[in-house]
């Protein structure tokens, strides 16, 4: 019997995928059967932009760990810390200053959430450029999720 879907992450997530032939069966009858699969699921990566951090292919069944991913192509830490401080409408300097204001914090938490889910960026990468330590960028991953989940945002169309 099937598994229950589980959890689709809008715009990017991890994902484990598994499979199994059926009454544990062999995948694949014969070698043609296997790199028709294998080529598939490459094409099927490239088409949809999916990175494929780890899989494992065994005579009666099959395993994936992938992230969706948006191109980082066209997108970097600044061009994010741009797009967002234009959303909350602070000046990008101010996210380095220590203040308590709301506008900031959830200028970090949309930074904070969105470089490391959307983006596939570090937690190392954002704590060295927002001056802060990879603990505080855990927390405001968490807040930019409740932020994203009550004011219904998106990650932003374009690199402008």
């Amino acid at each position: 019997m099937p598994r229950t879907g589980r959890l689709h992450i809008p715009g990017g997530g991890c994902y484990h995928l598994i499979g199994r032939g059926l009454e544990r069966r062999t995948l694949f009858e014969d070698p043609i059967d296997k790199q028709d699969f294998l080529d598939r699921l490459g094409k099927n990566l490239d088409r949809t932009q999916c990175q494929c951090l780890v899989w494992a292919l065994k005579e009666d069944c099959l395993g994936l760990d992938q992230a969706t991913l948006r191109s980082r192509e066209d997108w970097t830490l600044d061009k994010l810390i741009r797009c967002v401080c234009a959303l909350c409408d602070i000046e990008e300097q101010a996210l380095v200053r220590k203040t308590r204001s709301n506008d900031c914090s959830r200028a970090k938490a949309l930074i904070c959430l969105w470089g490391t889910s959307e983006l596939g960026m570090t937690t190392t990468e954002i704590d060295e450029q927002l001056q802060i330590s990879q603990q505080v960028v855990s927390k405001w991953i968490k807040k930019g999720q409740c932020l994203v989940e009550s004011s219904n945002l998106n990650f932003p169309d374009s690199a402008g």
